[in-house]
């Protein structure tokens, strides 16, 4: 399961460095860092509570197994032409921090169990890492369309407010993605506790 994971994000820094052609010069850049809790199991029986326990994450009683946090930030830059000003580089960066458990057991019968629902859980958090990813790819062809203005503090102050809005349309999609497939159930990423 790991060499799959860690394809999958070699193959997630590859596509994020590529870049749509929108007459605006872009720099996409992704950081992830991933954090491991380990899980000891020599039972099957064991699995859930022990998951359960092990978990650092949570809040108000509330056990999770996962967690996706990302963050992105954005460089406009501007350039004069004649007596207008307009964007001309928007340079992104997306912080993802993913926090996931991690097995040890000699058990094959605990890791065939716990693969598959592990599976389930990382596609779950990689679409939140792929929200995030995908909301900074959109960010320089949707500010090239705010066009020209007078000055180049209204094209960086127009560029900011439409980037902030984007931003934030980005987390409001991740809050209804997680309420759509109920944090993950849905999809999978609770069926070692959904029986």
């Amino acid at each position: 399961m790991g060499k799959q994971f860690y394809r999958r994000l070699a193959l997630l820094l590859v596509v994020s460095s590529f870049l749509t052609h929108t007459g605006v010069s872009a720099k996409n850049k992704v950081i992830e860092k991933v954090t491991y809790y380990d899980v000891s199991v020599d039972s099957v029986e064991d699995l859930k509570p022990t998951l359960v326990s092990a978990t650092p994450l949570g809040k108000q009683g509330n056990k999770y197994f996962a967690n996706t946090d990302t963050r992105v930030s954005y460089t406009i830059m501007t350039r004069e032409q004649g007596k207008f000003c307009k964007i001309s580089k928007v340079d992104t960066t997306v912080v993802v921090k993913m926090t996931l458990p991690r097995l040890t057991t000699n058990n094959p019968e605990v890791q065939a169990e716990f693969d598959t629902w592990y599976e389930a859980l990382l596609a779950h958090e990689q679409q939140h890492a792929d929200h995030a990813i995908e909301t900074a790819k959109s960010l320089p062809p949707k500010l090239k369309k705010l066009g020209r203005k007078r000055e180049c503090d209204q094209a960086l102050r127009a560029g900011s407010e439409k980037a902030n809005q984007i931003i934030q349309a980005g987390f409001e999609l991740d809050y209804e993605y997680d309420d759509r497939t109920q944090h993950g159930r849905t999809e999978g990423a609770w069926s070692l506790f959904d029986v």
